[in-house]
């Protein structure tokens, strides 16, 4: 049996320093490893052209490395990764997102190379599109590719990354335990009213004009809204036509807050490769209202820790939240949620998976 080295030095690249939730995936990988044998987990990040450096901020400046680039395109950036995994003695490359894909792939890297796929767009414009199939290239000669849940694994399969090199490790989420705890008064909102959590990006494809528009005539609730994008002004409009009780919480780094006080957790996406935010709720013991598309039925457990319903059916949308006014349902549905992440989704679960692929990928 080969000799694998212990521990094994593993760098993570991103592809910006960004509030997102890849990077918070990537946080997440760090926290899981930080006292575990075997694997030494560091991080680095191509430059992004905003000022936000999120990634800087939450592991510190000296645990992230800047990769510098005079431009987008500075292909001379390959040489810089290949002079930085030489200087750390680095055995394996994890990338994430395209960028960073494309980039250790034309470095022609002397060791292993593996990157996690965390989803696919299904209808972006070409550029989009054009990213996505160069990444797909890149995938066919990379060590293994992670896919976050069977449904990504089965959609690379269909667009030719060959089976044997994909391996399904699902995300998983600890609470953050040192977070403050918010009062209901305090945004608004009464002891008595159901809150329904909805945490994502205000965009296109994410059913928040459903989601407002489906709590219509439901006595007693409230929307709490976090997170921001291009569809927030319209989504007051739309709270503010149908007199739905909304707060909008904006962008949170720290969503632990407003789990703990939801009743609920609504996502009513049109395709999602395997949501965190379905994740979160479990882990916090809420139950869930998704659509049942993409990976969330890896997540959720129809009538057993939440409720599925059809994209874009706003009848069966407003029956589903309107059944989980019930404390009762919540309380049974939200406990299993609680043990199925317990069984599937922690940290440590994650953790054991990226393990034995690193192990595989050096030996």
């Amino acid at each position: 049996m080969p000799h694998v080295k212990d521990p094994i030095r593993v760098l993570h690249l991103a592809e910006s320093p960004y509030f997102g939730g890849i990077n918070a995936h990537i946080c997440s990988v760090v926290r899981a490893f930080r006292d575990r044998p075997g694997v030494t987990i560091s991080v680095a990040t191509l430059p992004g052209v905003h000022a936000d450096r999120w990634l800087f901020d939450v592991l510190g400046e000296k645990y992230v490395y800047e990769l510098p680039m005079a431009s987008r395109f500075d292909f001379s950036v390959t040489k810089r990764l290949r002079e930085y995994v030489a200087r750390e003695e680095i055995d394996v490359v994890h990338t994430h997102n395209y960028r960073a894909t494309l980039v250790a792939s034309r470095a022609k890297l002397p060791i292993p190379v593996v990157n996690t796929s965390h989803g696919m767009v299904i209808d972006g414009g070409l550029k989009v599109r054009a990213y996505q199939w160069l990444e797909l290239h890149a995938m066919r000669n990379l060590r293994a590719t992670v896919a976050v849940s069977g449904f990504v694994n089965r959609w690379l399969v269909s667009r030719g990354v060959p089976r044997e090199k994909l391996r399904t490790i699902h995300n998983g989420y600890e609470p953050e335990p040192n977070s403050r705890d918010l009062d209901r008064r305090t945004l608004g909102i009464a002891n008595d009213a159901t809150v329904y959590l909805f945490v994502g990006r205000l965009a296109h494809g994410k059913g928040i004009r459903e989601f407002i528009d489906a709590l219509r005539g439901i006595d007693g609730a409230h929307a709490v809204i976090v997170g921001d994008g291009p569809l927030r002004g319209d989504s007051e409009a739309v709270a503010h036509a149908a007199r739905v009780a909304a707060h909008f919480a904006g962008i949170q780094r720290d969503v632990t807050p407003y789990y703990r006080f939801a009743d609920v957790v609504v996502l009513p996406s049109r395709m999602e490769a395997l949501p965190m935010t379905l994740i979160e709720a479990a882990a916090h013991g809420k139950p869930v209202v998704a659509s049942n598309v993409g990976g969330i039925p890896e997540v959720v457990a129809d009538s057993e820790t939440g409720l599925l319903v059809k994209t874009r059916d706003r009848a069966q949308l407003h029956d589903a939240l309107r059944k989980l006014t019930n404390a009762d349902l919540r309380a049974r549905l939200g406990a299993a949620a609680y043990a199925r992440w317990r069984e599937r989704f922690t940290l440590n679960d994650m953790a054991d998976a990226l393990h034995s692929l690193y192990r595989e990928a050096v030996g």
